[in-house]
């Protein structure tokens, strides 16, 4: 009997302390991560998530002490890196919210923001975290931190809201921040979801002041190439789930590339989400994005453990 050849494909499920639970459950999580990765198909990689609904959480207890959460200073803002590919040095960051709750502990934002979105309790969390990173950046500039871009996550809520870009204005101006400073992410889906006039007349405004817009997880909705084409963003982010398993699955690998090369063509810059190690950044690299998110440079950091980066 001749020679035969063999391909062979791994499924691989991963367990991360803490955000897949307790260290004492990390095999048997792994192990569940598994099986998922195995239902999903060959090549495979699954990392295992706390299932939310293991929090016994009140959601009228939430709704009730949002409105508190903020005047007593219980959401803090955390940093994640986003890197340039080039150089692999920190250029910029994405601030998002964090919910140390006194009864519940640190609050998924995924349980947080839809009720937040529901109540229309957004709209000051977004203030309130826009002060919150103007203050930060003022702080950067006085102790001769390298000087960065920060990207704030605005919900459709937030554009639509009277006085949206007034406040937005009136608070670089209070803080002395350069607007080039400040860059505003808005999703696919909420650029899609509305009257695409009325976002882009208040992305235009924003525009006009100074700061940066994004396009956030592309690649989730289903944005015409008319609406992009005309879309004001100087950069476009592809979303994490595209990246996933891009290391095994080649239709991943020509769809990425293809975004990249659209998003240049229309004169953006390209972030990529979601690298995890250096395989990925090796890959995704090759293809020619601008800037890189994700786990192997850094999870999203409390502001003084943020620092100690851009120190380095």
């Amino acid at each position: 009997m001749g020679d035969v050849g063999l391909h062979l494909t791994a499924s691989v499920g991963i367990s991360i302390y803490p955000e897949s639970g307790p260290a004492s459950n990390l095999f048997d999580n792994a192990y569940k991560a598994l099986a998922e990765a195995e239902k999903s198909g060959h090549g495979r990689i699954h990392i295992y998530e706390t299932d939310i609904l293991e929090h016994d959480y009140d959601e009228l207890a939430l709704y009730n002490g949002i409105h508190e959460a903020i005047e007593r200073n219980e959401f803090e803002v955390y940093y994640q890196p986003i890197v340039e590919v080039e150089t692999k040095e920190i250029v910029a960051a994405e601030a998002l919210m964090r919910w140390k709750h006194p009864q519940y502990g640190f609050i998924p934002p995924n349980i947080f923001i839809p009720i937040m979105e529901k109540t229309g309790i957004i709209i000051d969390l977004g203030k309130y975290l826009l002060e919150e990173v103007l203050k930060q950046q003022k702080r950067w500039e006085l102790f001769k931190f390298k000087q960065i871009q920060v990207s704030i996550n605005m919900s459709l809520l937030e554009v639509e809201a009277e006085g949206f870009v007034d406040n937005i204005e009136k608070q670089l101006v209070h803080h002395q921040v350069d607007p080039q400073l400040i860059k505003f992410e808005i999703t696919e889906d909420s650029a899609m979801s509305s009257e695409e006039q009325q976002v882009y007349t208040q992305l235009i405004a924003l525009k006009k002041l100074g700061v940066g817009i994004a396009l956030d997880d592309f690649g989730t909705g289903y944005t015409s190439f008319s609406y992009l084409k005309k879309f004001p963003a100087d950069i476009l982010k592809i979303d994490k789930t595209l990246v996933d398993y891009v290391l095994v699955n080649n239709e991943d690998q020509r769809i990425i590339k293809a975004m990249i090369e659209l998003g240049h063509n229309l004169g953006m810059k390209i972030v990529v989400e979601g690298i995890e190690n250096e395989r990925m950044f090796d890959m995704i690299a090759s293809y020619g994005c601008d800037y890189m998110q994700g786990y192997f440079f850094a999870k999203p950091l409390p502001v003084f453990e943020f620092q100690k980066l851009l120190r380095k």
